[in-house]
């Protein structure tokens, strides 16, 4: 679990550097990717995102926590 909150901490700094514009384009991508694995349904993954906007998550935190469950789909 700490690699996990490190993991997210080191990209969530790498995504702070995105302009809005590249930052939504990542989230588009790695949300194609994790839909793509048959593990998640669009909904859900939109739910998550809706959840993690309300407890006023950065929208770079957000990506980089989907981007780990990314990489823990590719692994």
């Amino acid at each position: 679990m700490i690699e996990k909150i490190r993991m997210i901490n080191y990209l969530k700094c790498r995504y702070d550097e995105y302009s809005p514009k590249r930052l939504e384009t990542a989230l588009e991508s790695i949300t194609n990717r994790l839909l793509r694995t048959g593990h998640y349904e669009k909904e859900f993954l939109l739910d998550v995102i809706e959840d993690l906007s309300q407890r006023n998550w950065t929208k770079a935190k957000i990506v980089a926590y989907l981007d780990i469950l990314d990489v823990e789909e590719r692994t």
